[in-house]
């Protein structure tokens, strides 16, 4: 989960380069990350959700008064979203692991690729209509991956 959050801070930092806050975020988001190695389980949810809350923090800070970046930050936490999202238009609830991660991996790349497109633009509209193209574009990759990797393989003979 460290990892996803380290996506979702690359992100923030593509977009809105003014915060300082990510260095101290980048710092914590290793340690956990170095935790979870070391331990082999997720951390405790409560120190997920504050992990969550200073990446999401960071993005806020640098973003103030600037529309922006203010959907740059939320429009970051993407890959948080896009597992559950995919595995829901997929059809199914109990999608592998390996189609989890690639649904996360793919939504990681959209949301860079949103911050850099649309993130940095001077207006706000460019950013929502480039967050959108992204997300759309990334959902259908991930459902299409989810649909492909739940599938079982057809037996053949008999």
């Amino acid at each position: 989960m460290a990892a996803l959050l380290g996506c979702c801070l690359a992100a923030i930092y593509a977009s809105v380069p003014e915060t300082g806050r990510v260095p101290v975020a980048a710092f914590l988001l290793l340690v956990a990350g170095a935790a979870e190695l070391v331990v082999r389980r997720h951390l405790p949810v409560v120190v997920t959700a504050a992990l969550v809350a200073l990446v999401l923090g960071t993005g806020l800070h640098g973003a103030t008064a600037q529309p922006r970046a203010l959907t740059s930050a939320l429009v970051s936490m993407w890959p948080l979203a896009a597992p559950a999202v995919a595995s829901r238009l997929a059809g199914g609830v109990g999608a592998p692991r390996t189609a989890w991660w690639f649904a996360a991996g793919i939504g990681a790349l959209a949301t860079v690729g949103a911050a850099r497109t649309g993130g940095i633009a001077d207006d706000a509209h460019v950013t929502v209509v480039s967050a959108a193209s992204w997300f759309g574009a990334s959902t259908a990759l991930a459902v299409r991956a989810a649909r492909s990797l739940s599938a079982r393989p057809r037996r053949r003979g008999r």
